[in-house]
């Protein structure tokens, strides 16, 4: 393991422990399918080093009802203290504060848990999906009949 990556694994645990949040998170690695891990987390944290708080983690983490806690600007997936926690800078202390919030209030968790299952039932169930993708043919079908459009 690149010794970059072990000295930072042994920050974090270090920061775990001074939070006392030790028996509340495991790395686990890669799990699959996602639904095994998932069933059993409380919450998901997505701390990347690009400002993007979408993506296939989010969306499953939403349908399995879990708030989130993640970095950036767009409120589109997470909107902060709805459905999770949204910062747009990292700063560990307040990931820190969120993930703390998070265990101690099984209400807060509760509800925005609920908050994301809605959410993605809301943007990606079939029929959403299905009607989305039926009105984009209809349109480039209109589009072809009437002939080729310059821009």
């Amino acid at each position: 393991m690149n010794p970059f990556k072990i000295d930072y694994f042994k920050f974090v645990l270090a920061k775990m422990r001074e939070k006392d949040l030790g028996e509340f998170v495991e790395f686990t690695g890669h799990i699959s399918p996602p639904e095994i891990a998932l069933a059993a987390s409380d919450v998901l944290i997505k701390l990347g080093r690009e400002n993007t708080p979408w993506g296939r983690d989010l969306i499953e983490a939403m349908t399995a009802g879990l708030p989130i806690v993640t970095l950036g600007d767009d409120q589109s997936f997470v909107a902060n203290g709805i459905n999770g926690f949204i910062d747009s800078v990292y700063d560990p202390e307040k990931v820190a504060d969120h993930i703390i919030k998070l265990r101690d209030n099984a209400e807060m968790r509760a509800q925005m848990g609920k908050a994301n299952r809605e959410k993605a039932a809301s943007l990606f169930s079939p029929e959403i999906s299905a009607r989305a993708i039926s009105m984009l043919y209809e349109e480039l079908l209109a589009r072809s009949v009437s002939g080729p459009t310059t821009i």
